[in-house]
C-alpha cells in the first residue's frame, strides 16, 4: 500500500510531465506559426507561374535568373554588404575597447557611460531608426551613406559591448599581466 506522501509525489510528477508536454506543444505551434510563411515563400519562389499559389504549375529557376540580372537589386545588395562590413569593423573596435574600459578600470561617470552604451539596445530598432530619421530631418542634414553607417553602428555597439563584457569578466587579471610581461 502507498503512503500519502508517495501518492502526492507521483501526482506531482504526473502533473509536471503534462506541463512539460503542454509547453513543448505550445512551443512547437509557435515555431510552426513563425516559420511556415518563410518555408512557403521559399517553396513558391521555385514556381514557374508568375503568381504564387498551390498547386505549383512547375519548378523553375526563372525568378532567380531575373533577380541576378536586376541592376537596382544588385546595387542595393552591394551597398548592404559594404555597410555591413564597415559596421562590423567599427562596432568590433569600439565595442571591445569600451567593454575593456568598463570591466578593467574605475573612473568617474563609469555607470553613466555603461547606461548610455547599453541604452540603444533597450529601444526597439524600428523606433530608434525612425527617431534618427526625424532627428536628421530636424537638423536639415541630407541623408548620406555615412549617416546610415553611423546609425547601424549605434544599433550594433551595445550588443558587442555586452558580449565582450561577459567574456572579459571571466578572464582573470593575472593572464593579462602575464601577457604584458611577455610583450603583448
Amino acid at each position: 500500500m502507498m503512503k500519502p506522501g508517495q501518492m502526492k509525489a507521483r501526482r506531482r510528477s504526473k502533473e509536471g510531465r503534462w506541463a512539460w508536454r503542454l509547453t513543448g506543444f505550445v512551443t512547437l505551434c509557435v515555431y510552426i506559426f513563425m516559420f511556415a510563411p518563410i518555408v512557403a515563400t521559399v517553396i513558391l519562389s521555385f514556381n514557374a507561374s508568375m503568381f504564387g499559389g498551390f498547386p505549383m504549375t512547375g519548378v523553375s529557376l526563372r525568378w532567380y535568373a531575373k533577380l541576378l540580372t536586376n541592376e537596382p537589386v544588385l546595387a542595393a545588395f552591394q551597398t548592404s554588404m559594404w555597410i555591413a562590413l564597415v559596421t562590423a569593423i567599427a562596432t568590433t573596435a569600439i565595442g571591445v575597447v569600451t567593454a575593456f574600459a568598463l570591466v578593467r578600470f574605475e573612473f568617474p561617470g563609469k555607470q553613466t557611460l555603461s547606461t548610455l552604451v547599453i541604452l540603444p539596445a533597450l529601444v526597439p530598432e524600428t523606433i530608434l531608426g525612425v527617431g534618427l530619421l526625424v532627428l536628421i530631418k530636424a537638423v536639415d542634414q541630407p541623408r548620406t551613406l555615412l549617416l546610415l553607417v553611423l546609425g547601424h553602428i549605434l544599433l550594433a555597439v551595445p550588443y558587442v559591448v555586452l558580449v565582450a563584457q561577459a567574456r572579459m569578466v571571466g578572464i582573470r587579471r593575472v593572464y593579462e599581466e602575464a601577457a604584458l610581461s611577455l610583450g603583448a
